[in-house]
């Protein structure tokens, strides 16, 4: 899986923007805490995931690669990434389709009957890699104002 080996990295928890100590109402502890365990277990679980996905190959079992598709959603930093939805049930938050396979059998079936990976060939031979190439910049603009 290319995406994956290509995405694999090493996140790091960013420090607090702010002091903690000067928020009203809201201990440092609590602020502290909230952000070494949660938002540090987001990230430290992220890089597990990255790391699994990354030994994924074409026999690994679709359901493990869904499984950890799942959890890399749920992990995510809002970067540009690839994610994958199943039964319109996810969807990243802020997140913006750049470019969207509907593999649903009624997306091929009329004309593909069960070769499914010929659709998926005849729909990447009909993308428009330049509006797909301004999509992503913009996409990874609006990443970095995200992170200031």
């Amino acid at each position: 899986m290319a995406e994956a080996t290509a995405l694999a990295s090493k996140h790091q928890i960013r420090p607090l923007p702010f002091q903690p100590a000067r928020l009203k109402g809201l201990s440092e502890r609590l602020i502290v805490s909230h952000h070494e365990n949660n938002h540090g277990g987001a990230v430290r679980n992220l890089n597990r995931v990255e790391e699994e996905l990354s030994r994924v190959t074409k026999d690994t079992p679709p359901p493990i690669v869904a499984a950890l598709k799942e959890r890399e959603l749920t992990f995510q930093r809002r970067d540009v990434r690839t994610y994958r939805s199943g039964n319109h049930t996810q969807a990243c938050a802020f997140g913006q389709p750049l470019l969207v396979l509907d593999m649903y059998e009624y997306s091929y079936a009329l004309d593909y009957g069960a070769a499914a990976a010929k659709y998926v060939d005849a729909f990447f031979q009909n993308v428009n890699w330049d509006e797909l190439e301004r999509r992503l910049e913009a996409a990874g603009k609006a990443a970095e104002d995200l992170r200031r």
